[in-house]
């Protein structure tokens, strides 16, 4: 158990009535072998931001912003990007690449950027190329919001305070593994765990008994479970039971086939979510049509172009504008993921 100090820098807005409840994730005895600490060092001055931007969610979302929006968003981030101030002189398109991000990052991010709230997150997506993406407590902690918007979408609805929120199912040789509460959730908490591939000696180098994946699960009773679609296979695999309300599958393409034997297994909703690092959260599954996605939030404006770089009606690579990351305004961010979009 982290000293009170530690507790406070990680979560500042921490509350003596959460104690217990923190206390019995990180002490559970079936708990992994915790090797990181982690907290989402929200304060109070952030509370009324994210409050506005949960009330925005709910409204209608198609990817679109109109010449007028998408004019002041220009002006307003010309003015504080080198990068994009660059690419609006040019006389010719230009398409923010995962290469800028990797190599002129420091022209991206704002100059009025506060620096002392620094978040920075590795990753290396599916191209392999890595990159250190930044973000400040507030961009971290919109996840929570978009997903929750995800999971109601399909007729999930969960009280959240004084529960255990989630827990993140990954499956890797290694990873950070933790606990946590959320403190905009007044409490809910949260873990990420690792179910490694290998069988029970691999399992065994994470946890102390075969069993304690399950028991730990059940004694925390997430609400919903997180994880990419690998993961969940390899919990299946493992014929590890648990019944959340809900499982949302992110990071990588989940297959139909896939997605019908979680659905039978979990005897609950799957939701399929678009997301990346760079990007945060974009758009999640259809609860009528699995393979169609609708955009989450009205802060991203979307573009679809083609092998040639023109704007198309059909399909393309996907090409986004906004965010709400403070750290990292995309201008034209190429995903490089092809889509077909659907204005309807």
């Amino acid at each position: 158990m982290p000293a009170q100090s530690d507790i406070l820098n990680r979560i500042p807005r921490f509350k003596d009535a959460w104690l217990p409840f923190y206390r019995s994730i990180l002490e559970n005895s079936h708990a992994p072998r915790w090797n990181a600490q982690c907290g989402d060092r929200l304060i109070e001055k952030d509370i009324p931001a994210l409050n506005d931007f949960v009330t925005s969610l709910g409204r209608t979302e198609n990817g679109h912003w109109s010449d007028e929006q998408q004019d002041r968003w220009r002006r307003k981030f010309s003015l504080l990007s080198p990068w994009i101030r660059s690419a609006l002189e040019t006389s010719a398109p230009t398409m923010m690449q995962r290469e800028d991000l990797r190599l002129r990052m420091h022209e991206i991010v704002p100059l009025n950027a506060d620096l002392n709230r620094l978040v920075l997150n590795p990753t290396s997506g599916t191209t392999g190329m890595p990159v250190e993406v930044p973000n400040d407590p507030v961009g971290v902690a919109t996840y929570q919001p978009l997903i929750l918007e995800a999971l109601g979408r399909h007729g999930v609805s969960l009280d959240l305070q004084g529960k255990m929120a989630a827990v993140q199912i990954c499956s890797q040789r290694d990873t950070m593994t933790y606990g946590t509460v959320h403190s905009f959730y007044e409490g809910a908490g949260f873990a990420k765990i690792n179910i490694p591939p290998g069988g029970e000696e691999s399992i065994l180098r994470h946890w102390r008994h075969t069993d304690d994946i399950r028991a730990f699960l059940e004694s925390t009773a997430p609400r919903f479970l997180t994880g990419d679609p690998f993961a969940f296979r390899i919990m299946m695999d493992y014929a590890i039971q648990y019944r959340p309300a809900a499982v949302l599958s992110t990071a990588a393409t989940l297959s139909d086939d896939l997605r019908a034997a979680m659905a039978e297994y979990f005897h609950c909703p799957v939701v399929d979510f678009y997301s990346s690092n760079e990007t945060g959260p974009v758009a999640c599954s259809c609860p009528q049509h699995p393979d169609r996605f609708h955009f989450l939030s009205s802060d991203i404006h979307c573009e679809v172009l083609d092998e040639s770089g023109n704007r198309t009606d059909g399909e393309g690579n996907l090409v986004l504008t906004g965010g709400r990351n403070p750290m990292l305004p995309l201008y034209r961010y190429n995903t490089g993921d092809p889509v077909r979009l659907i204005r309807e």
